[in-house]
């Protein structure tokens, strides 16, 4: 499955030293038909990794007022630097 442009661009960035700040799940998902999400597979922050950013901080989402129950436990935070 193909990479959002905006992503694709994003991790095309060829500025040393720019910051990246992303939430996400752990392992992504996208809408499929009747209204559900499914598990493509894609492990967002190893694709950030390997496209040359190196973690800063990284965390998890805190509080029922942000991310309630099983979306609190698969998603995260992180700041990458370009490398």
């Amino acid at each position: 499955m193909a990479l959002p442009n905006v992503l694709k661009h994003t991790l095309r960035l060829p500025v040393v030293g720019a910051p990246l700040f992303i939430v996400n799940n752990v392992r992504r998902v996208v809408p499929v038909d009747g209204g559900q999400w499914v598990d493509d597979s894609i492990d967002i922050h190893r694709l950030i990794l390997d496209s040359g950013f190196v973690l800063i901080e990284r965390g998890e989402l805190e509080g029922d007022d942000i991310a309630p129950g099983t979306l609190r436990d698969s998603t995260f935070w992180a700041a990458y630097r370009k490398n």
